[in-house]
């Protein structure tokens, strides 16, 4: 349980923050912007044509310029319509930007900054936290706490963050009913819903004892890092490190078989947990062609879990590290051409429990957006126009070669008048799921969600 001086702290930030944005926001001068989506998802193979849906999606942006400060608030929301209705909320970011000297500025409230450049590539979500309504094409949200960003000079860079709260990643919602949990957003991985236990089936009934949302709030967390680069801003090197609250929620759960009624009743306990970053890039950046290698090392993974039984089923993280290398070729202004490699290290996680063979269950084997994966990435503008280009194009191949899995994403974006845009996307995978479960990434997980996706955009 939080102490009260915690919970203290954390409103008092919050009220400060309320105070700082609220009054930049409702100037006159606040320049706002408008988003509103349609969408249409259909789903190729036969096992997933029940998962086409319809989306829509409403985005508002507000910003404010002046010379001492600079004020941003970025809030969305939006409805899927499948099987069922499902819904979310979602603000990026939401901060105020004071800028005291010429080399120093303070940051207070909700801000994506670049820390990791293999966090970013990979959307991997281990430092800054992600929205992942779709898992494929997931989007970074920021920090929220207080940001102290100081530029010594042209070769030295710091900052220091610091916050009593947070929030974490966003994934597709979900309802419970009559204990199974389901969702129509086809990017929620449903769990097993049938046991199998000595070669008897169990109908697994799910019940979720969320803890209160202070706990899960008000959790504090720090970083601190620098940024070197040479005279001429071509050479760079980056490191950073984080104490804080973990963006995934760990799942530890309870169960008990009844075997009259050939039930299996398992009670998760949602928890946050604590751990330590550590992550270092190493870049070069030309006219041409650009590359950094990356590192990231996560350790010291805690939570605390309080279970009303003797015989909790709680997983246990080891450290991991993560080794990346990133390379960019613009042929020219509007046409790109990059590259990736990432190669994770010690990412399996253990089962603990007293309970005989519990070791070997690999319920908790999807920890990483991406293990070990290659991966390319092509865009192009064509038709240059007074309100940009009339056509946008990215296609991307990304292959697992450990579990010989993959995903090709192609997406073509038509902008005939300022403002208005449609758009067609597509997503294949390939590969089979192995036999043993404790690899599990994206590329695994979700095989049968070849999809294919056309919507309008319009901002005004």
């Amino acid at each position: 349980m939080l102490t009260d001086e915690r919970k203290h702290l954390a409103y008092f930030f919050i009220a400060a923050l309320m105070a700082l944005l609220c009054p930049k926001l409702a100037l006159a001068e606040t320049l706002p912007s408008f988003e509103l989506k349609a969408v249409g998802d259909s789903y190729i193979l036969p096992l997933a044509r029940g998962l086409n849906n319809a989306q829509v999606h409403g985005r508002i942006k507000l910003f404010t310029t002046k010379p001492t400060y600079h004020s941003y608030f970025d809030l969305g929301a939006g409805a899927l319509q499948g099987r069922e209705m499902e819904n979310y909320f979602i603000m990026p970011q939401g901060y105020v930007k004071f800028k005291t000297t010429d080399s120093l500025s303070i940051t207070v409230g909700r801000a994506i900054k670049s820390y990791s450049s293999m966090d970013e590539y990979w959307k991997l979500g281990d430092v800054q936290p992600l929205f992942r309504w779709d898992v494929i094409h997931p989007e970074q949200q920021g920090f929220t706490g207080f940001f102290v960003d100081f530029k010594a000079n042209n070769n030295l860079e710091m900052f220091a963050f610091g916050s009593p709260m947070y929030l974490p990643s966003q994934g597709p919602s979900y309802t419970i009913a009559g204990g199974r949990l389901t969702s129509s957003n086809p990017w929620f991985a449903i769990p097993v819903d049938i046991l199998d236990v000595g070669g008897t089936p169990y109908i697994v009934n799910y019940r979720i004892d969320t803890p209160s949302v202070s706990d899960i709030l008000f959790q504090p967390s720090w970083g601190t890092g620098f940024t070197l680069k040479s005279d001429d801003q071509t050479w760079w090197m980056r490191a950073n490190y984080f104490s804080k609250t973990r963006n995934e929620l760990v799942l530890p759960f309870e169960g008990t078989l009844n075997i009259g009624s050939k039930l299996a009743n398992i009670a998760v306990h949602p928890r946050s947990a604590q751990h330590k970053l550590t992550t270092v890039d190493f870049g070069y950046k030309g006219k041409k062609f650009a590359g950094t290698l990356s590192g990231l090392y996560e350790s010291g993974i805690k939570y605390v879990i309080e279970s009303p039984v003797a015989d909790p089923f709680t997983p246990v993280y080891p450290d991991q590290s993560k080794v990346s290398l990133n390379l960019a070729y613009y042929r020219t202004d509007h046409e790109g051409l990059e590259a990736g490699v990432l190669r994770t290290f010690n990412s399996r996680v253990k089962v603990q429990s007293d309970v005989a063979g519990a070791q070997d269950l690999d319920i908790y084997s999807f920890r990483n957006q991406y293990d070990n994966a290659v991966d390319l990435r092509w865009w192009r503008l064509f038709m240059a126009r007074s309100h940009g280009y009339l056509f946008k194009t990215k296609a991307r191949l990304a292959y697992d070669y450990k579990a010989e899995t993959s995903l090709v994403s192609l997406e073509v974006n038509y902008t005939p008048s300022p403002g208005f845009s449609i758009y067609a996307l597509s997503d294949f995978f390939g590969g089979e799921k192995g036999r043993v479960q404790a690899y599990n990434n994206i590329l695994v997980n979700y095989l049968n969600n070849d999809r294919a996706q056309a919507g309008v955009r319009y901002v005004f």
